[in-house]
């Protein structure tokens, strides 16, 4: 099943921006670019997004590419849900 993720997204939320999020990763800040718009992670991407949100399970950073989880409205929902996390 393809699969996209949601690091990028949390990476926002967390206040992080997409270079210090490629620079945490080992990944190109293209790479980061493109799997902002969807593409389908290498298992590298896998591995360095693991490494970076050691907190959040595979299935809080990585899911189906049909999901709805994000698309824009739900991007809110995503930061919403990280800030509610962080007080927790």
């Amino acid at each position: 099943m393809p699969i996209r993720t949601t690091a990028v997204a949390v990476a926002k939320a967390r206040g992080m921006s997409k270079r210090r999020l490629a620079k945490e990763t080992g990944l190109s800040v293209r790479t980061i670019y493109s799997l902002e718009d969807g593409s389908q992670p290498s298992g590298k991407a896998i591995e360095a997004i693991m490494r970076v949100f050691p907190d959040l399970s595979y299935e809080r950073l990585f899911v189906p590419t049909d999901s709805s989880i994000l698309k824009p409205k739900a991007r809110r929902t995503l930061q919403d849900q990280e800030k509610a996390e962080a007080v927790a």
